[in-house]
């Protein structure tokens, strides 16, 4: 399944003097923390992008106010979008406020804590603005609507749009929605996860976002979308990855989730090419690797996050995976540190 977007364009009208950003391929959707370029009185800015396994696209903005007495608005960008098919655009502010001037239907609304704009388009164009009195934290999430049939069903997907009141390219509406469903997806960028598990968490936190608003707009009455194999492993993963301490038996897991444990293996080695177990094993093996670098955390309670019980049985599994003693990385560690500082 191929992106639906084929282009992106970000033109900073803060900054007229700054280049334009575009983006034409699914590798380039992928954007760590990024400056916004502005001048230094109006705030400091910042755009994180990833794009998801499920052909989503998830973006974050965050602005620091530079005078908070100001009040004032000022034009962040111009964004031009095309896709290749129409897609389901959410937009939802955690903190702080924002004016979206849709420039296809000529709709300029403002968006606060507490709703949601939706936006369903093969195209878009629009400007954004800030309220330069307040700190913000943004969140745009783009996903086409042959994903959304496939993971709703096409029955549920196009309920979810007529209930929306969007069934129709290019519509937008902004509703009321809780806020237990928007922090789904205000929790689902982190700072600090990044690369394939930042990925998978944000993609879970997706699925879990678009099955909690749809029964919340389509109602209790309904049948509750139901995902597929594929995105419920993303869900049992993302869940895993969340846990300190000792893992759930696969039994436990194919009980909460519906699923066999043979059929848990087998859809995970699928997509990931080695067991559940054995790929949330070795990335917490990583973890513990970059904590123990990072230095400061007792190995105790390192081996304890890790699910060990006895520090000594941590030891002897981390030695069998790299080669080496945490004691002998940490001390590694401790004479790089030393040196450095010399330097």
């Amino acid at each position: 399944m191929k992106s639906p977007i084929i282009k992106t364009t970000f033109s900073w009208l803060c900054d007229p003097d700054c280049s334009i950003m575009v983006y034409s391929s699914p590798s380039g959707l992928d954007l760590p923390k990024t400056v916004i370029p502005m001048p230094e009185n109006i705030g400091q800015a910042w755009l994180t992008s990833i794009y998801g396994g499920l052909n989503m696209l998830l973006r974050r903005y965050t602005y620091h106010s530079g005078d908070k007495s100001s009040g004032l608005l000022h034009q962040l960008s111009h964004i031009v979008e095309e896709f290749s098919e129409p897609v389901l655009v959410v937009r939802s502010i955690n903190s702080g406020e924002i004016i979206v001037h849709d420039l296809k239907t000529g709709l300029k609304l403002i968006l606060r804590g507490g709703v949601c704009l939706f936006q369903l388009s093969d195209a878009i164009e629009s400007q954004i603005s800030i309220d330069s009195s307040e700190d913000i934290e943004a969140f745009v999430l783009i996903i086409g609507y042959s994903v959304l049939k496939q993971q709703l069903g096409s029955e549920s997907a196009q309920m979810l749009l007529k209930q929306l009141g969007i069934e129709n390219t290019p519509e937008m509406k902004v509703l009321t929605v809780p806020r237990h469903i928007t922090s789904i997806l205000h929790s689902s960028m982190p700072d600090h996860l990044s690369g394939n598990i930042g990925k998978m968490f944000a993609q879970a936190r997706v699925l879990e976002f678009i099955c909690a608003i749809s029964e919340h707009i389509i109602g209790k009455h309904q049948e509750s979308p139901i995902l597929n194999s594929d995105a419920l492993i993303s869900v049992i993963l993302n869940e895993l990855l969340c846990l300190n301490g000792k893992l759930p038996s696969i039994d436990q897991l194919g009980v909460k989730y519906g699923m066999s444990s043979k059929e848990m293996n087998g859809a995970f080695e699928r997509l990931y090419g080695q067991t559940l177990f054995s790929y949330v094993t070795n990335l917490r093996f990583e973890r513990a690797h970059k904590a123990i670098l990072d230095g400061g955390t007792p190995l105790k309670v390192i081996a304890a996050d890790n699910g060990y019980s006895h520090v000594n049985h941590f030891i002897y599994a981390f030695r069998k995976k790299f080669g080496y003693t945490p004691g002998s990385l940490r001390k590694k560690t401790v004479q790089i540190k030393k040196a450095e500082k010399k330097k």
